[in-house]
């Protein structure tokens, strides 16, 4: 990784630079039954897969400000070779392709408190390596879940207006388009097993059209509070090869964050999420809430901190979604542990005025995608 900058004038500032990363992945998996004491390798459902992914990125990115506006415009050319081999499948990918993500940001200060900005760029997520292993997993009779050597990055161009004021206030309108995308449960139904495959899957092109604000309240001298609201409105169109889908949906997603100053050594907080029933992917999704809470008291001359906190309080967040689409017809309940009480004692030892110096190695997103999950 290798970055270069240099100030054009005292206005201006230019900055480029390159990454390259290798990634090598060699995954034997083995599952079958225990015979006689000895497992033995099922064919149907273990694999040898074989990845290997060279990413070469190019970056130019120019900053320059005049009176009331600031300009900052970049350019990022990335080059992907990819070749996974799949052992018993037989399957055999290669990529070699290049793609350019432009940027563009414009600010504007209207005065001492406002501000404008419009903002326009390309991005791009990568599968998790677990995406595009074929290795079958085994979840229960009815319900598998595999990756996708095929799978490939789904793209989005995003487009903010946003108004804020005193650096609190903020609102803005968004505009994101997806193609290639991936990022949704996708079934692929035997239906003379009844069995339901979980397969990460370029689906088709997602539209989102929406508002967020986000407004910080002071309520009395002992209570502030943060609000958010997201609120748009999405359309999920499929490729040809993956049906007909092209359908419409509202979300609106409401948050709170409470903090209460109980006593100058005592403090609570709340928070609350929201989310309305709305339409994901190729599914049909119930409303979705739930509460954290805490409470925190300062001890030793506040060096020490006493911290008891719980997670979805009245434990009910889940997963529920039905899914109608070609020859899937099936509901789910999905719940996981969510409910966690944590009581948690820190202790700052020495100076407390050190500086927390952040390293940055230049693979955080090859980290991420190692330790991607399923959505």
């Amino acid at each position: 990784m290798i970055d270069f900058a240099d100030l054009v004038s005292k206005t201006s500032k230019f900055e480029a630079g390159l990454k390259l990363s290798n990634v090598v992945s060699n995954n034997d998996l083995v599952f079958g039954p225990q015979i006689n004491g000895e497992y033995t390798s099922d064919p149907n459902y273990s694999d040898h897969f074989k990845y290997t992914e060279n990413v070469n990125a190019a970056y130019a990115d120019y900053q320059t400000s005049l009176k009331k506006f600031a300009l900052s415009a970049g350019l990022r050319a990335v080059q992907t070779i990819a070749k996974g081999t799949s052992g018993s499948g037989g399957q055999v990918v290669n990529y070699n392709y290049t793609d350019l993500f432009p940027s563009l940001l414009v600010e504007y200060k209207a005065g001492s408190n406002a501000d404008y900005s419009l903002s326009y760029n390309r991005t791009t997520k990568r599968p998790g390596y677990e995406d595009v292993n074929p290795f079958l997993y085994y979840i229960d009779l009815y319900d598998f879940r595999a990756g996708n050597p095929t799978l490939k990055p789904e793209y989005t161009t995003n487009i903010e207006l946003t108004y804020s004021r005193n650096k609190s206030f903020a609102a803005t309108l968004y505009s994101n388009i997806t193609t290639e995308a991936y990022e949704f449960r996708y079934y692929v139904q035997n239906d003379t097993t009844k069995v339901n495959t979980n397969i990460p899957k370029n689906f088709g092109t997602i539209y989102n059209y929406g508002l967020r604000i986000l407004a910080p309240v002071t309520l009395t001298n002992w209570w502030s509070a943060d609000f958010k609201l997201d609120a748009s409105y999405q359309r999920y169109v499929a490729y040809p090869q993956n049906g007909n889908l092209n359908k419409g949906t509202k979300d609106i997603i409401l948050s709170g964050n409470q903090n209460f100053k109980i006593s100058n050594s005592v403090s609570a907080g709340l928070i609350g999420f929201y989310e309305t029933s709305c339409f994901y992917g190729i599914s049909q999704f119930k409303a979705n809430y739930y509460a954290d809470g805490f409470i925190s008291t300062q001890l030793f001359d506040n060096r020490g901190t006493l911290k008891l906190s719980m997670t979805d309080i009245f434990n009910t967040l889940r997963d529920r979604f039905n899914t109608n689409y070609q020859n899937l017809n099936f509901s789910v309940v999905d719940k996981i542990e969510t409910q966690v009480v944590k009581l948690a004692f820190t202790y700052r030892f020495g100076k407390t005025t050190l500086k927390v110096i952040t390293h940055h190695t230049g693979n955080e997103e090859e980290e991420n995608r190692l330790n991607s999950k399923e959505n």
